[in-house]
């Protein structure tokens, strides 16, 4: 084993067993350090400020364009994040009373003002919030006491003789424009910004458009229909579902659906055509035609299965896609991803470097692509190891010291980062590896044997798959170069391993400058750059005399008796043979 030295001065480091470092004997400055016990969030408070932000954007542009239930649902996303968020608040009495801005509570029913949403929204909102939604609420009472026949109060009559002479205006442009800012002013200096029914009943606008229902919805069922006769089905069916029971709407949903369910049919999307027939099952012909999807769906799914045998994973999972949930389908289409991905990355040597997985790094607002470089891959295995430490842990979370079985390391490896760097498919392309940890080389420490998914590397392939220690070299990224106790110029550091260090309160280590440390540093008073391993699938070819022997099978069968089979080159190009 090489001596560790001293980066200052040069001379071999010693290792102090009180501090759990290792001190220079010469200058005496430490190696390492004790870390803090404190732990780091899994996501920043500036993180999700940011999620808020993007999902109340997102609640107000549905509400613009009148998807009213899509807005609801992201506004409950939002009140799981931040119970007492008035914005979210608003955005779910604006989609309860089907109104696409603030402004258009002025013209609803005034029992909105009984709404939990309206009360939740009146206490978390700021001052200047909380008087324009009770300005709306006092505008939508002056609009029904209007409709009443009640005395409206003086600012209303003002309004409503500005507004007057505006439509009796015969002069210039001009003239008409001054009457118009006038009343604004009048509006806006006499504290009647709200006071819109009063100035609708003024420009006879009938009342039953304006009372009992939003103004909105006459629009919102002209588009609907435009949506409609423009093949946008999608649009419409949501369009004309909130509008619930506004003329005919129900039943133009029910048409849409159906002619929406024609269309993928045509296209032979089967499973997104079935979904939408059976959600009209009593309308026109839609039960049959689910039946015809069912079938076609059995018939794409059994040609995927025989194009899975075959590894034909690309148009196999095209199929598979088209299928929907049918049976194990979508079980399957993830397999093909996995599939296509090993097949790209099956022919790379030892060596060189792929992607799999995103990481996101606590201080970002993108997950980083994850860098593996491949270690072994031969019939047997294929083992790759990331490129940079990405992440900076202590080995173990208990003071009684861990084995790797019980690891705080390997609980995040196969939990946490295995589910959050992975999609499904990518997680298919990981073998289920048998891990064999050695016991220590130098001090005899006890090992064990787990499966595991992703692991670090043990003492032996550190060794074995590196060719010096200038290979073993870790490399950190910006992120964990600034979470590092000691951040060193040429942004390296050391990295943990799996096997066990001088005794089980220690794990071994590869050293700054690449060395193989079997003495190692303490598990739980340290933290390390983290590289996970992994070993990656092999899926068994077809052996080729099978192929053969099927291939001449169906032209046997093909031959009628008595007929002479013809020759192969009779045969045309690109044509399957019929199957027996």
């Amino acid at each position: 084993m090489n001596t560790l030295k001293c980066r200052k001065c040069g001379k071999p480091l010693c290792f102090d067993t009180n501090m759990s470092v290792y001190v220079c004997e010469n200058c005496h400055i430490p190696r390492l350090r004790s870390l803090p016990e404190n732990k780091r969030p899994l996501t920043s408070k500036k993180d999700e400020a940011h999620d808020r932000k993007t999902s109340l954007s997102q609640v107000f542009k549905s509400l613009q364009y009148g998807l009213f239930l899509k807005a609801d649902k992201l506004c409950d996303e939002v009140l799981k994040q931040d119970p007492d968020n008035a914005q979210a608040y608003i955005g779910k009495l604006l989609a309860e009373c089907q109104c696409r801005n603030l402004a258009s509570l002025a013209v609803c029913e005034p029992s909105f003002g009984e709404s939990a949403n309206y009360k939740q929204a009146l206490r978390c909102a700021d001052p200047q919030v909380r008087t324009e939604l009770k300005g709306c609420l006092q505008a939508a009472l002056d609009l029904q006491s209007v409709k009443m026949g009640d005395t409206p109060p003086a600012e209303e009559k003002t309004a409503s003789k500005y507004v007057r002479q505006v439509k009796q205006q015969s002069g210039p442009p001009e003239a008409s424009a001054s009457l118009k800012q006038r009343l604004s002013g009048f509006l806006r200096h006499r504290c009647a910004k709200y006071y819109i029914g009063a100035v609708l009943a003024a420009l006879a606008i009938p009342s039953g458009m304006l009372v009992g229902s939003p103004l909105s919805h006459d629009r919102d069922y002209r588009a609907a229909k435009q949506y409609m006769h423009a093949g946008s089905y999608e649009q419409a069916i949501e369009a004309f579902s909130s509008l619930r029971d506004y003329k005919d709407s129900s039943s133009l949903v029910d048409q849409c659906r159906y002619q929406y369910g024609r269309a993928l049919q045509e296209a032979k999307h089967f499973g997104k055509a079935k979904t939408q027939f059976d959600s009209i099952a009593g309308f026109a012909d839609s039960a049959q035609r689910s039946l015809e999807c069912q079938k076609s769906i059995e018939k794409l799914y059994q040609h995927a299965l025989v194009l899975l045998q075959k590894q034909a994973w690309q148009p196999a999972k095209k199929i598979l896609d088209e299928t929907g949930d049918y049976l194990d389908s979508q079980e399957l289409a993830v397999k093909c991803g996995s599939g296509m991905l090993l097949e790209k990355i099956g022919k790379m040597p030892a060596g060189h470097v792929f992607t799999l997985g995103e990481y996101v790094e606590k201080d970002r607002e993108k997950p980083q692509p994850i860098a593996w470089r491949i270690l072994r891959n031969d019939p047997q295995e294929m083992l790759a190891v990331s490129l940079c430490g990405i992440e900076y842990l202590a080995y173990s979370d208990s003071a009684e010291g861990q084995n790797w079985r019980y690891s705080a390391l390997r609980r995040w490896l196969n939990g946490e980062f295995l589910q959050e760097a992975f999609s499904a498919a990518e997680r298919g392309c990981l073998a289920d590896s048998h891990i064999i940890t050695p016991a220590n080389p130098q001090f005899k420490t006890p090992g064990c044997v787990t499966w595991d998914k992703v692991f670090l590397l043990s003492i032996d392939e550190a060794e074995r798959y590196f060719s010096d220690d200038s290979d073993r070299v870790c490399q950190a990224t910006e992120y964990t170069n600034r979470l590092s106790d000691w951040q060193y110029a040429d942004n390296t550091n050391w990295w943990w391993l799996r096997s066990p260090g001088r005794n089980p309160l220690c794990a071994s280590v590869v050293t700054q400058e690449g060395t193989v440390d079997s003495l190692s540093y303490q598990e739980t008073a340290n933290r390390g750059m983290v590289r996970p391993a992994i070993k990656l699938k092999r899926f068994a070819a077809k052996p080729a005399a099978a192929v053969k022997t099927d291939k001449a099978a169906k032209t046997v069968a093909a031959v009628k008796p008595g007929k002479a089979a013809e020759p192969a080159a009779a045969v045309k190009p690109g044509k399957a043979a019929e199957p027996a």
